[in-house]
């Protein structure tokens, strides 16, 4: 006989079978995540039961239960189930608190807490006079090719495909928002964060190259790395959000051959230039050329014009696509449903718990041909490449700070750059031995704050001075570089 009375059990039969099921699989695939990542690991007892006998062990428990009574098959789901419900619960008071610091930012700067979104801000700008467009990048003008997972420019110049670099030249650019407050700067001719003249000078002492770290986000005018190191000369900053290492290769060979920098500055930044950033680049042949053939070059800086034109008109005809593409609505939404913030907090952030893309033996070999490359490159002019590697703010903020994967990927990376003879500064140390490194961060999983771009560029200045690149003299001033190293015109929109 079957009536009402029998819908919840057969309700809980089907609920217990799904969790446990789905639980199964999460912690066989977390089996298979660790076997993967086994290198990386102590090989000692205790990390073999942490990473192999604990998830394997739950996911046989889970698997086995299913053909256990069900009454043990329900109070096990709800358990498990239960325990889920906390770590999101968790998820949300950890994110909202996050969501929350950028107002208390505003607030002690005293300022309002500017919530419009990014296309709103351009709007804004534009109905002001303002010919704004939002920060772009080139991987988020690539595109699938095909079916072979390659990647191309959605771009096509008078010559054929076209993948700008930087973003719209000459125009106010939209940047980020971290702390209430929209960072806006003018671009330059060639669409990156610098001063008018900058390319025209006789001579250039340093040329900066890197991601979002190098282009100052998300800071003022005078409190990004290139303002801070303009005591040490004229320089040229072509750094770019979303720059992973082939990006940087390119506008080395794209645009410093214009001023031959006598020093260029490579930024490594640990949060996703190896983690997030290769895999992704090594899937556009145009940006693996710059690696492989010695011939290939765009052009790029005597086709300003005719980068600009198409670039503006591609952003203005595709203006939610490319915002979709550099800032994704969703991604918050996304990083719930994956317990990011949590896990950051743990220490079980994507580098520190091994969840990373592809990052193996190739991708390191690549990486090691794209630095060979930059620094021969370099050399051609009578330059000297050196190598600055830059921390990430969960390695400070996680609950269990000692991530031996985060760690062993630095190892790797600085004798990598040993070995290739390129002169290295590393801030990890600097951040290390501030009294509270997480003061030097907006919030986990921001940018550098003033005090965090200050301290970075401290730590520059005596590293080049000690390999006898720049003056020591120079090197003990004050941190404000002078007027020219910054932006031309207001860090923020009007309102």
């Amino acid at each position: 006989m079957t009536g009402p009375a029998t819908r919840p059990t057969r309700a809980g039969r089907w609920f217990a079978i799904a969790t446990l099921t789905f639980s199964g699989l999460v912690f066989t695939a977390l089996l298979a995540l660790n076997l993967g990542n086994h290198a990386w690991y102590r090989g000692d007892v205790a990390s073999a039961l942490y990473h192999y006998a604990l998830p394997g062990a739950l996911a046989v428990a889970c698997f086995a239960l299913l053909a256990a009574g069900q009454a043990l098959r329900l109070v096990v789901a709800v358990h498990l189930a239960g325990a889920a419900l906390a770590l999101y619960v968790a998820e949300g008071w950890i994110t909202a608190r996050y969501w929350r610091s950028a107002g208390a930012v505003a607030l002690e700067q005293g300022r309002a807490l500017d919530r419009r979104p990014k296309a709103r801000v351009v709007a804004d700008l534009r109905r002001e006079g303002h010919d704004a467009y939002p920060a772009t990048r080139g991987r988020a003008l690539l595109v699938p090719a095909g079916d072979d997972a390659t990647l191309a420019s959605a771009l096509r110049g008078a010559r054929g495909p076209l993948l700008p670099l930087a973003s719209v030249p000459e125009a106010t650019i939209v940047s980020c928002n971290e702390t209430g407050e929209w960072i806006t700067f003018e671009s330059d001719e060639h669409g990156f964060r610098n001063p008018p003249g900058t390319w025209s000078r006789h001579h250039t002492r340093l040329a900066l190259v890197g991601d979002s770290f190098v282009q100052g986000d998300c800071v003022g005018p005078r409190e990004h790395l290139a303002a801070h190191l303009g005591a040490l000369g004229p320089l040229v900053n072509v750094g770019v959000a979303g720059f992973g290492p082939l990006q940087s290769l390119a506008v080395v060979e794209e645009y410093l051959p214009l001023v031959s920098p006598e020093v260029v500055v490579w930024f490594f930044f640990e949060g996703n230039d190896l983690v997030k950033d290769l895999p992704e680049e090594r899937r556009a042949p145009v940006l693996t050329a710059y690696v492989h053939d010695p011939r290939h070059h765009q052009g790029l800086a005597a086709r300003r014009g005719e980068l600009r034109a198409a670039l503006a008109r591609h952003v203005d005809a595709r203006l939610r696509q490319t915002l979709e593409a550099t800032d994704h609505p969703l991604e918050w939404l996304m990083d719930f449903a994956r317990l990011y913030r949590l896990r950051e907090r743990l220490g079980l952030d994507p580098l520190g718990f091994g969840v990373f893309d592809g990052l193996a033996d190739d991708d390191f070999a690549l990486f090691r041909a794209v630095l060979a490359e930059a620094a021969r490159s370099v050399g051609r002019w009578g330059g000297r490449l050196v190598f600055v590697y830059l921390p990430d703010s969960a390695r400070f903020y996680a609950a269990g700070r000692d991530s031996r994967i985060r760690d062993g990927v630095r190892v790797r990376v600085l004798a990598l750059v040993d070995d290739l003879g390129i002169p290295l500064v590393d801030v990890t140390d600097a951040f290390a031995r501030s009294p509270d490194p997480r003061a030097l961060f907006h919030h986990p999983g921001s940018h550098y704050n003033p005090e965090g771009y200050a301290l970075a560029a401290r730590q520059v200045r005596t590293g080049l001075a000690d390999l006898g690149l720049a003056p020591t003299t120079v090197a003990a001033r004050g941190d404000a570089g002078p007027a020219t190293a910054g932006d031309a015109g207001p860090a923020t929109p009007p309102r």
